[in-house]
């Protein structure tokens, strides 16, 4: 069903974009902005402190699998892993996505919570390096390095993101998540 949608908007796509001998195509992830399916977390955390961690969990809802790719941003190097069922005390602070769409009020049917209280870490997905330095001097006026990672969130699946701060000193961290939902 999805298939024959996205097959439907690409030929109306390239219908609608017929200028003379031009054929106008547009990618998947455009497509899914331009309908308003597409959704977008941005969250910074100011000065962790040297080897502070921070957090954030995403939990799909029982019906949409969830799509995404996210890049890590820091002002020094950080380590990061990525967990599944992982149990928490408490969830931490409620953040709302937004769509891409700015004139689209419907929500995402995903959850994101930033520092968590964490119990007990799950199963280990991955893990990986991001940023360099290791004193401040080094990094002032760096623009940042990062990381990306893609996967999708499968219905009733909770995805942690821990990031911890291994740059000798205190560091900005940025996360921002791109994803679209599937209905299972």
């Amino acid at each position: 069903m999805a298939q024959n949608n996205l097959h439907n908007r690409l030929l109306n796509v390239i219908k609608n974009h017929l200028e003379g001998w031009y054929v106008g195509t547009i990618d998947y992830i455009s497509d899914k902005i331009h309908n308003g399916e597409m959704y977008t977390i941005t969250y910074l955390w100011k000065d962790v402190a040297n080897e502070g961690s921070v957090n954030l969990r995403l939990l799909a809802n029982s019906t949409h699998s969830c799509h995404f790719k996210f890049s890590i941003t820091s002002t020094g190097m950080i380590y990061f892993k990525t967990y599944l069922d992982t149990t928490y005390t408490a969830n931490g602070t409620e953040y709302t996505p937004f769509n891409r769409k700015t004139d689209v009020t419907d929500s995402a049917n995903v959850t994101v919570y930033t520092d968590a209280t964490i119990d007990s870490f799950g199963d280990l997905r991955g893990d990986g390096v991001a940023g360099s330095g290791t004193n401040a001097p080094s990094r002032i006026g760096a623009s940042g390095a990062g990381d990306k990672s893609e996967s999708i969130l499968m219905p009733d699946n909770d995805m942690l993101i821990y990031i911890q701060n291994v740059a000798g000193s205190t560091s900005d961290i940025g996360i921002t998540i791109n994803f679209y939902e599937i209905e299972e």
